[in-house]
Order: structure tokens, then sequence, then C-alpha cells
């Protein structure tokens, strides 16, 4: 089963995806360009780790109320440098080191939504960049 025409793929607010389900997407679905995982909060880093080895196309992803960590996050910016668009927004496992990484990585990146997070976005690298989309409660 090979769906190399896929480029898009919309799973938010599917509760029950896993990460199996991603890990044998990776094997398939290899020119994929975007991404949204929005809503599925059982997705982690196993599920990023196994798309960063095979989907490295990617424009626009959307991690928005996942479980995904700052070393997922790391991960699949660092394979998927023609990022435009990236949502973080609402990720409660995220402590903001994967911030240098996106921006060491995308270097296309134009949005970076990074609403609700609960910690300080102190970084020398950040100033440099009128993009992003932040805001904290």
């Amino acid at each position: 089963m090979k769906c190399e025409a896929l480029e898009t793929l919309d799973l938010s607010g599917c509760m029950n995806v896993k990460n199996a389900t991603l890990v044998t997407l990776a094997k398939y679905a290899r020119n994929l360009t975007s991404l949204n995982f929005s809503s599925c909060a059982i997705i982690n880093d196993e599920a990023l780790n196994a798309l960063s080895k095979k989907v490295t196309s990617l424009t626009s992803l959307c991690l928005a109320s996942t479980a995904v960590t700052d070393a997922g996050v790391k991960s699949i910016v660092q394979a998927n440098t023609k990022l435009t668009d990236l949502n973080l927004e609402l990720c409660e496992n995220l402590r903001g080191t994967c911030i240098r990484k996106i921006f060491e990585s995308c270097k296309l990146l134009k949005r970076l939504e990074l609403s609700y997070w609960k910690f300080d976005l102190v970084d020398p690298v950040l100033p440099r960049f009128t993009l992003v989309t932040a805001s904290f409660s």
C-alpha cells in the first residue's frame, strides 16, 4: 500500500489516532507537505521520530494539543527544513528548548504559533525574528 500522491493529511480532532498508525504512514506517504495532528492527544515523539526518518518535504505542520516534547519537535524540524508554518499551540510537554533548533533548521519559517505556552521564551535568538506569534496566559 503506497500513498505516493498524498500531499496533505488532516487528522485534527481524531482522538484515537495512535503513534503506530503514523509510523506506518511514514513508510508509505513520503511526499507529504502538510500534516495536521491538532488535538490528537496521544501523538508523541515516537510518531515524530518515525516521520522525521521518512517524511522530509513538510511545509506545514500542526502539532497543537499533542503530547510531543522538545526532542520530538527538534527531530521533525531538522528533517523538514522547508517548513513555513509550524503550530505548537497548547503543547503542554514542551519546555522551550526546541525554539533555537526551529529557527536554526527552518530558514523559510513564516508562521510559528506558540499560543498558551506556559514558560518564558527568553532566548537571544528570538529578537531577530518578527514573525513569531506568541501569546501567554
